[in-house]
């Protein structure tokens, strides 16, 4: 075993009530998201038409959150064989961290659009301001999931403080 070597969250074992905990926690953010989706989805009539871009930017992300956030929770629930005591990680169980990643690739660059459509910048500059958000944004999230994820299946420990 190498010493820079990292345990990996999804090798982890739950108790029960740690299993509990997580699965709380993914259905209230679910919840949260699909209300901040209706909520949004209902009042977006009543901002001015220079804010509509961020209105639609909101819409977009938070319905990939919420999807991802199923996605998450079903993944979760399918990830763990009960043995006996404590729940113990299948081969499913790092799809709840790969799914993560591939939310925040999505959700991060439309929080990044929707910042910058509320900012003062308009025109030409706001158009290309947007583009490089997206594509650090977009960079960083998958920058990070190299390191935590697939670069020797994120157990080095070196490069996921040089990738994550």
């Amino acid at each position: 075993m190498r010493n820079n070597c990292v345990s990996v969250a999804w090798g982890a074992t739950l108790t029960q009530a740690e299993r509990q905990l997580v699965f709380y926690v993914l259905v209230v953010a679910a919840l949260a998201f699909l209300a901040g989706l209706i909520r949004t989805a209902v009042t977006r009539n009543e901002i001015g038409s220079r804010y509509r871009s961020a209105v639609t930017a909101r819409l977009a992300m938070l319905a990939v959150a919420f999807g991802s956030h199923l996605l998450i929770l079903v993944t979760f629930l399918t990830s763990y064989d009960h043995d006996g005591v404590v729940w113990t990680p299948n081969d499913n169980a790092v799809n709840i961290f790969a799914a993560r990643y591939m939310e925040w690739s999505v959700s991060v660059p439309l929080l990044c659009i929707e910042l910058l459509a509320v900012c003062a910048v308009g025109g030409r500059q706001a158009r290309r301001d947007q583009a490089v958000a997206v594509f650090a944004s977009f960079a960083m999230v998958f920058c990070g999931f190299l390191g935590s994820m697939v670069i020797d299946d994120g157990t080095n420990a070196a490069e996921f403080i040089i990738w994550a």
